[in-house]
């Protein structure tokens, strides 16, 4: 198993609002209509849920590339939202 930083977010912006570690993290939303495994842990993102996981785990990546996973926010290594463009 991996370390793994995933949460479950009700809204986008509890990873700002609850003191967990964003650093070089994502926000993702679930777009598709099916449950996606995010990492090893297991977690688990349901349809049209926010989460704050990893972009360098595999199904997050891959969920990524085919946009089943949007990103809603990136963090830098400082823990600070960054811009997406």
């Amino acid at each position: 198993m991996s370390d793994c930083m995933c949460q479950r977010l009700n809204a986008p912006l509890d990873a700002v609002a609850f003191d967990w570690s964003r650093k070089n993290a994502v926000v993702i939303h679930n777009r598709s209509n099916m449950v996606i495994d995010l990492c090893d842990r297991p977690h688990r993102i349901e349809p049209y849920e926010y989460y704050l996981c990893s972009p360098e785990q595999p199904n997050v990546s891959t969920g990524i590339a085919s946009q089943r996973l949007r990103v809603v926010t990136r963090f830098d290594s400082s823990q600070h939202p960054t811009n997406q463009e």
